[in-house]
C-alpha cells in the first residue's frame, strides 16, 4: 500500500536529517507534508549555518591579510 513517492519522501526525510546531525529525537513527523516540511527546514538550517562558517572564515582570512601586512611594516 506505499507508492514510490511516499517511500522517496520518506527515504529522503531520513536522510537529510542523518546529513544535517539533527538527529531523529522523540517527535517524528506522521504524514508525508510533515516529513517533507521537516526536511525542507532542516535544508535551510544547513545553508545559514554553511553561510555563517564561510563568512567566519572570510573573516578569519581578513585578519591573517592585516597580520601578514603589519608585519611587512615593521
Amino acid at each position: 500500500d506505499t507508492s514510490s513517492g511516499r517511500l522517496t519522501i520518506i527515504a529522503m526525510y531520513f536522510a537529510i536529517t542523518s546529513i544535517s546531525t539533527v538527529g531523529f529525537g522523540d517527535f517524528t513527523p506522521r504524514s508525508d507534508f510533515e516529513r517533507l516540511f521537516g526536511a525542507i527546514i532542516l535544508l535551510g538550517g544547513v545553508i545559514i549555518f554553511s553561510n555563517c562558517m564561510a563568512k567566519f572564515i572570510e573573516m578569519l582570512q581578513q585578519v591573517k591579510k592585516f597580520d601578514a601586512t603589519l608585519e611587512q611594516g615593521e
